[in-house]
């Protein structure tokens, strides 16, 4: 909790920083230092929201023990994850019971639709309509790679030419991961907290001169393609599974840049 607190001193000082996500992994797991968490980050004036998949809740009742405090605490949003990558049951999800006791508690909630090519109509139950919904298209990259890219149309490589995602250039969020390290996105690195101040990093950041996001945000994949020299497959099938099998392949050239290690399916040495 230490190194949670100095983030979010160094965060204070950071005028543009208004709301703070907890998210994962699962941060439900870790219950108990979660919920220090939020006090710390309420007590400093930040909004608080997390984003979860709900496990936790697999009853109404156990749903209640879960959420009560947060409304006590004075979480500012509760994003649930509520798909077929999550649940495939078509009973009952515990996804649906977290949605179902938020509501009844007041807390301000949305449900989270991971969409890409899995039949729509596999989603374990209709969307409530009343709660707001956030759309999120798929990014193959990590387990993605591996369990969904089978049997996906293909595209060459030198078409994927802009990162349809982020603007690296002026990011309006940052990932901080649990070994410090600053991302825009996901498993591309800018610094690390524990070595140089949050403001530092954000303050020195220039997209042109980072060996990675520079030229992303100049050609996308594409050209991080042809800077690095990457020798192709058969075919890609968006800009995120060819940006990750690039970096899959230097990570080892590029260690301060592309980590931690687990994001590219390795454990951590």
């Amino acid at each position: 909790m230490g190194q949670i607190g100095q983030i979010l001193q160094e965060s204070k000082k950071i005028n543009s920083i208004k709301r703070i996500f907890l998210n994962g992994g699962e941060p439900f797991i870790h219950f108990p230092q979660m919920l220090r968490c939020i006090k710390k980050i309420v007590k400093l004036d930040f909004q608080v929201g997390i984003e979860t998949n709900g496990s936790f809740a697999q009853s109404e009742d156990s749903a209640k023990r879960f959420l009560r405090p947060l409304v006590h605490l004075g979480v500012s949003e509760l994003r649930i994850s509520n798909d077929i990558y999550h649940y495939k049951s078509s009973g009952t999800t515990p996804a649906q019971n977290a949605l179902n006791v938020a509501c009844d508690l007041g807390l301000v909630i949305s449900q989270i639709r991971v969409c890409g090519p899995l039949d729509q109509n596999q989603i374990p139950s209709e969307l409530n309509p009343s709660i707001p919904v956030i759309d999120k298209a798929l990014r193959y990259q990590g387990r993605a790679t591996e369990t969904l890219v089978s049997g996906m149309p293909l595209s060459n490589w030198d078409t994927f030419t802009r990162c349809p995602f982020d603007d690296l250039s002026s990011p309006d969020q940052v990932y901080i991961d649990a070994y410090g390290n600053v991302q825009i996105c996901p498993g591309i690195n800018i610094g690390n907290v524990w070595e140089t101040s949050l403001a530092e990093l954000l303050s020195a950041y220039r997209v042109a001169d980072h060996p990675i996001y520079g030229p992303i945000s100049q050609g996308g994949p594409a050209l991080l393609s042809e800077e690095f020299g990457f020798i192709h497959g058969v075919g890609y099938v968006d800009a995120c599974h060819l940006c990750y099998t690039i970096r899959q392949q230097v990570r080892t050239r590029y260690e301060v840049y592309l980590g931690p290690p687990q994001v590219y399916g390795l454990e951590k040495s």
